[in-house]
């Protein structure tokens, strides 16, 4: 167990910089959110009961890049696997192949929306998850936590000081949020 890379952040960003200097270089924008798992209560507080929910110390991050044509490229990405110790590529190809129609098709009307003069703006993007799937730990919340929260930059709904500050608000407060009706 000595050689066990521990499985955060801090940890994984400096055993492997190569794969977030690759998102960070071919992105114009990146963000990323925490994993979560709930003890319990997942349920309940949709209905306005208490849960009790433990951020986890992994990732999920986004980039995206502008393209001056009306595409929505999927440009791939990067999945940690603690089991082997490494970052794998994603193959999304599966999943992609039966949502793509239909998810291009609403970027391409919001991005049409967001920017009613240019409509050949499209986007490509590309992600990394530290959190490995299939764990309860909200793989796929973080990705696309981050991936709205990217889009939304990128259209100018939402300003990167505007996401610094809700580090600083308490969650009840960020419920009457305008920005958390979209």
């Amino acid at each position: 167990m000595s050689n066990r890379i521990p499985a955060n952040t801090l940890c994984l960003q400096k055993q492997f910089p190569d794969i977030y200097k690759q998102l960070f270089s071919q992105s114009s924008i990146v963000t990323s959110a925490a994993g979560c798992f709930w003890f319990a209560g997942e349920y309940a507080v949709l209905h306005g009961g208490i849960g009790i929910l433990q951020k986890v110390p992994m990732r999920g991050y986004v980039g995206i890049t502008p393209l001056e044509q009306p595409e929505v490229i999927d440009l791939g990405g990067w999945e940690y696997v603690p089991s082997k110790q490494h970052f794998k590529p994603v193959d999304f190809n599966y999943w992609w192949q039966s949502v793509k129609g239909p998810f291009t098709d609403f970027i391409q009307a919001e991005l049409r929306a967001a920017f009613p003069d240019n409509p050949e703006k499209g986007l490509k993007f590309s992600y990394i998850s530290e959190i490995p799937p299939s764990t309860g730990i909200n793989a796929s919340a973080a990705l696309a936590v981050s991936f709205a929260t990217a889009f939304l930059v990128f259209t100018g709904e939402l300003q990167p000081d505007t996401c610094k500050n809700w580090k600083k608000r308490k969650a009840s407060e960020l419920l009457h949020d305008p920005l958390f009706d979209r």
